[in-house]
């Protein structure tokens, strides 16, 4: 085996309903991390299952707290960006979810769950324990996907108005890069800004100014430090003025724009590189 091996494949249809994407990753008992990963917030809920390992994660501007997982848990919506290193060997298999799609699969728990781990045995859900225990023993992303296309959407309920309107509302701020004013979004869907943001904490756990931002610098993130294609205009990512631009990027990776050509911030992106996401 390689010290780490990395498998993501994206959702296809009907599955892409409620699932954006699944990955595997294994690594052997020579997989050093010697710097840990930076991982962005990209609006999207997981579930994680532990079969080996686990990983420590720090939030980047906490960082006298740390977490350690070493079990299979629901990741609810994050809006912190997290410093996270591999404890090898590791098999670990995580599934991204759609927000509308988390909540669909988990209503009584997805806005409890924003910004938590919630450990799956301690929920007692049956099918998703049935489900850990199935994934186990398949070595990729594709055989994983070929196996939910007959299960996952079996465990859906029917989407509310309310939750109906919020998938409408975070796929126009996908498609926009988290560029619509929320004034705009309520008056297209008919509803106060009141309404729209009691609809958003009800069913994700965030605000719907809180969801833009994430989309909106996680466009950001994917040309100046993935695609390494340098913004020249702050304006197209719906920034107002250059200081609002740096603030925000100083907000989420901990450095000003002028740094992401550091290498030490280059190391914290290995993981970013290898998916593309």
């Amino acid at each position: 085996m390689q010290k780490l091996q990395f498998d993501p494949a994206t959702a296809p249809a009907p599955l892409s309903e409620v699932l954006k994407s699944c990955w595997v990753m294994r690594s052997s008992a020579e997989d050093r991390q010697t710097v840990p990963d930076l991982l962005i917030p990209d609006g999207c809920p997981e579930i994680i299952f532990v079969y080996q390992g686990g990983y420590r994660k720090v939030a980047l501007h906490q960082p006298e707290v740390s977490q350690r997982v070493t079990e299979s848990c629901l990741v609810g919506l994050q809006t912190q960006t997290q410093l996270v290193t591999r404890v090898s060997p590791v098999h670990i298999v995580g599934l991204k979810l759609k927000p509308a799609g988390f909540y669909r699969l988990f209503p009584k728990v997805a806005a409890e769950a924003a910004q938590q781990n919630l450990p799956i045995s301690q929920l007692r859900i049956p099918w998703l324990q049935q489900l850990e225990t199935q994934l186990k023993a398949l070595h990729t992303a594709a055989e994983i996907l070929d196996h939910l296309q007959g299960t996952l959407p079996l465990q859906c309920i029917q989407m509310p108005d309310g939750l109906a309107i919020v998938q409408r509302c975070i796929e126009a701020q996908l498609q926009e890069q988290g560029q619509i004013p929320i004034q705009e979004l309520a008056r297209q869907h008919h509803r106060s800004i009141r309404q729209l943001q009691r609809y958003f904490k009800r069913y994700t756990g965030i605000t719907p100014k809180q969801f833009a931002r994430l989309i909106r610098f996680k466009a950001l993130y994917k040309d100046s430090v993935i695609r390494e294609v340098q913004p020249g205009n702050y304006f197209q990512y719906g920034y107002f003025d250059q200081m609002h631009f740096i603030k925000d990027f100083k907000a989420h990776l901990g450095i000003t724009p002028t740094a992401v050509a550091d290498r030490d911030f280059q190391q914290q992106n290995e993981m970013a590189r290898i998916s593309r996401s």
